[in-house]
């Protein structure tokens, strides 16, 4: 069995993950919408305008997509630890 030393670098890094994703979480919905906001004024008539192509991305359809993704890849992590930690690795 490991002691309980060695199992304090993979709860230190498992808890810096996770501080750095909940300042991701709380942080990227708030750059995303200043970027929105600095864009410049689209003509009536270009494809980059939202009411001319209804089929462009918007930043909380993103957002969305990554979020869901950055969780997976956490748990992934964690549950990968648990298992190295399991089987005498750490």
């Amino acid at each position: 069995m490991a002691d309980e030393n060695n199992m304090m670098g993979p709860l230190v890094g498992v808890a810096i993950g996770a501080l750095i994703l909940i300042a991701v979480f709380m942080f990227g919905p708030m750059v995303g919408g200043t970027i929105e906001e600095a864009m410049p004024a689209m003509g009536a008539d270009s494809q980059w305008n939202e009411s001319v192509n209804t089929d462009l991305p918007n930043g909380a359809e993103t957002w969305t997509t990554i979020a869901g993704l950055l969780v997976l890849c956490a748990i992934i992590v964690v549950i990968t630890i648990a298992f190295m930690y399991l089987k005498g690795m750490m």
